[in-house]
């Protein structure tokens, strides 16, 4: 058996962690995450299955700040489809992620919400309350104070 210097009684590698809590939640019903990867039919490529050592050939040490990602969230877990990703680089791919298309480009809401300036729970109530996404990306951001003051008045308070 040939050592790889990433999991001993002292130490475990966070490459040795990554390559194993993706085995289990791909191929262990009883774990947490099973159903939203295995459950699915997520699988993990034999090659990987088989080592460790297989794993860290294909992917290399694991950068600080990042885990594993699966470029195309549904495929499953082998090298073409896998790299090194910052939890951004990941919020940005998830299946959860609304796209809206403005001017020609499409991004998730977060995208927006970063290149414009408004805070993405804006764009979302925006859209939820009716608004076109030209009208959620492009209409005027209120003060919280000025937010407080139209509520008052639609309440007939003010």
């Amino acid at each position: 058996m040939k050592k790889h210097g990433h999991r001993g009684s002292n130490y475990t590698s966070p490459t040795w962690f990554s390559w194993r809590a993706m085995n289990e939640r791909c191929h262990t019903p009883g774990t947490a995450d099973y159903p939203r990867y295995g459950g699915r039919g997520i699988t993990v490529c034999e090659r990987w299955r088989q080592s460790f050592g297989n794993f860290l050939t294909d992917m290399g040490e694991r950068p600080e700040g990042t885990t594993l990602e699966r470029e195309e969230v549904n495929g499953n877990y082998e090298s073409q489809n896998c790299r090194w990703a910052t939890s951004m680089e990941q919020g940005a791919n998830k299946r959860s992620n609304v796209y809206l298309t403005f001017n020609d480009k499409t991004q998730h809401i977060r995208a927006w919400a970063r290149e414009l300036g408004i805070d993405r729970t804006t764009i979302s109530w925006r859209l939820r309350h009716g608004q076109t996404t030209e009208e959620a990306l492009t209409g005027p951001i209120k003060s919280r104070a000025e937010r407080g003051i139209l509520g008052l008045k639609a309440r007939g308070l003010l």
